[in-house]
């Protein structure tokens, strides 16, 4: 998820489903499109509008990057 929509690419407009926070407070999903991180390319990432901190799905981290190792203190993506 992002609050920026100027980072996905091949954006589309499509009110999804809304996003409860730990404090429980929510917000709608406003669309979703797609980034390119170092030639990993994440799909359907969700635009949240005010959010203020991009967050990751783990599971799609781990079908986007092969081997990808998570640890205490790092996370380190194997060479594959």
């Amino acid at each position: 998820m992002t609050g920026v929509k100027q980072y996905l690419h091949k954006y589309v407009e499509e009110p999804g489903p809304k996003v409860v926070f730990g404090d429980n407070s929510s917000a709608p999903t406003e669309g979703y499109g797609s980034v390119n991180c170092n030639g990993i390319v994440f799909t359907r990432i969700a635009y949240v509008n005010g959010l203020k901190y991009n967050l990751i799905s783990v599971s799609q981290l781990c079908d986007a990057i092969p081997g990808i190792l998570f640890g205490i203190w790092i996370v380190d993506a194997q060479e594959v």
